[in-house]
């Protein structure tokens, strides 16, 4: 990441969160031990380690910043209008059956590399080692939804299942909300 992208962020961070510098810890070193972790795939003893801090400040940091990078979905995420496509509209054979429909999901196994110790649950059943993602695009191609992560083990049902448990829900109401 520039320099002045991570500045931004941070400058951003600090006038539109909850996110401040603690008694011992800047605003600075909470974000970059947050992005470190997560450009890393580290745990927390290998953030304890990197940054020298107790384990109860790094998840105490750790969460403060994920709390406030949601917070910059509802100012740059922007989903698409809810039209149907001229294409769609102007053919009836195709207009009977995307009726009310805001767009689709799907599944995809994307190859990962995960450390040798953690590849058990992300071997697909042709044996490689992917994560399955779910995403949603609309009729017009665009994507409205990602959810990646997915052990490459998962079938489509649990993930779907896993992500309306946790962001689909969310989505769908704001994507309600965008179309009104």
């Amino acid at each position: 990441m520039p320099i002045t992208t991570l500045l931004d962020l941070r400058d951003w961070l600090s006038q539109n969160s909850t996110l401040r510098a603690s008694r011992y810890v800047s605003m600075e070193e909470q974000l970059m031990s947050f992005l470190w972790i997560i450009g890393h795939n580290a745990s927390n003893r290998e953030a304890q380690e990197q940054f020298q801090h107790s384990g109860e400040m790094i998840s105490r940091h750790f969460r403060s910043v994920l709390q406030a990078m949601l917070q910059l979905y509802h100012g740059f995420v922007r989903l698409p209008p809810d039209i149907t496509p001229t294409r769609i509209r102007s053919d009836w054979g195709k207009m009977s059956y995307f009726k009310n429909v805001r767009g689709a999901i799907d599944g995809i196994h994307i190859l990962a590399h995960i450390p040798s110790a953690q590849q058990t649950p992300y071997r697909n059943r042709k044996g490689t080692i992917s994560q399955n993602v779910l995403a949603g695009c609309s009729l017009d191609m665009y994507f409205f939804y990602v959810c990646p992560g997915g052990e490459g083990a998962a079938n489509d049902a649990r993930v779907l299942e896993n992500a309306e448990a946790h962001d689909f829900p969310h989505m769908c109401h704001e994507s309600r909300a965008a179309g009104s």
